[in-house]
């Protein structure tokens, strides 16, 4: 009977101990915003300076996508409502449509500002929007792969419903937000596709950040990170011609990695380094504002 007992405080210590590693490291490698002027709903620079209307519509879940995850994510499939989110500002004279995904430990609020100065004076509608799980988000749940995927398709579908006209669309991400821009663009007809210091996955990024833990922890991010996006695998898809702004002291994602990345492509596609930007300043430089104002209108003047 003692045998049993230990037996049984064993597997329940081993699945509760497991159970904690999967949530800890998904979390810590997405770590959604909590603070005030990060939340969603408190964003005030939205609408004190860049002309953005906020949106939150509910939906449910497209259940069919989800199977493709159901093996890891039990819990998202059984969810039967979820939150569109994000900011919209309307140019007059738009030419197109921009759809920004922003990368982790970020929110769309503090993205706002940092992605406007690169997109100023284009004919350019730009939507950017927010996670579940983040910014505050009023479901309650931790944000996942399957969750953010899923309502990653919901808002291109959105910005097509309201494009009355038929402007390209282009779809733009940075960082974490590289992974997701690269699957909505293989599922999407999207007419341009922008990445900021893409990555062949989250896990081999993590795998870079953490390379000091050697193989051990090698082997523990590999185990227990759920979310892995391995957007190397949904590069081969995407038919969009495509710009890759990379840093060139990239501390995070080496140059290497975004190469390897790019070599999936099988669409027309340009890989600019840019010279002396890091992981989180390379939009700052003025020869990526350039490339990528020049990218936009080679689409938008079509």
């Amino acid at each position: 009977m003692r045998f049993k007992k230990k037996i049984a405080l064993f597997c329940i210590t081993y699945l509760f101990g497991t159970s904690l590693c999967y949530g800890f490291v998904d979390y810590f490698q997405m770590r959604p915003g909590k603070k005030k002027g990060e939340l969603f709903n408190n964003c005030k620079v939205v609408f004190g300076k860049a002309g953005f209307v906020r949106a939150t519509k509910e939906y449910h879940l497209k259940l069919p996508l989800l199977e493709r995850f159901k093996a890891t994510f039990k819990r998202d499939s059984v969810k039967k409502k979820e939150h569109l989110r994000y900011f919209l500002r309307p140019v007059e004279g738009s030419k197109g449509y921009l759809i920004y995904y922003h990368g982790s430990a970020r929110s769309a609020c503090t993205n706002v500002m940092e992605i406007l100065p690169n997109l100023e004076d284009l004919p350019l509608n730009v939507a950017i929007i927010e996670y579940p799980g983040y910014g505050g988000d009023s479901i309650k749940g931790h944000p996942s792969e399957a969750r953010i995927l899923v309502n990653a398709l919901d808002m291109f579908d959105e910005v097509k419903k309201i494009n009355a006209r038929k402007l390209p669309i282009i779809v733009y991400g940075g960082s974490m937000g590289t992974t997701i821009a690269t699957y909505v663009a293989s599922k999407r007809p999207a007419q341009g596709l922008i990445l900021r210091n893409p990555m062949t996955s989250m896990e081999e990024a993590a795998h870079e950040i953490f390379k000091k833990t050697g193989k051990a922890g090698k082997k523990l991010i590999s185990r227990f990170m759920k979310s892995k996006f391995k957007s190397f695998e949904w590069a081969r898809d995407v038919k969009a011609n495509t710009l890759i702004l990379h840093a060139q002291d990239d501390e995070w994602v080496p140059v290497t990695m975004a190469k390897r990345f790019a070599s999936n492509f099988k669409s027309n596609l340009k890989f600019v380094e840019i010279v002396g930007g890091k992981h989180m300043d390379n939009h700052t430089l003025p020869q990526y504002k350039k490339e990528i104002q020049a990218y936009i209108l080679g689409i938008l003047n079509k």
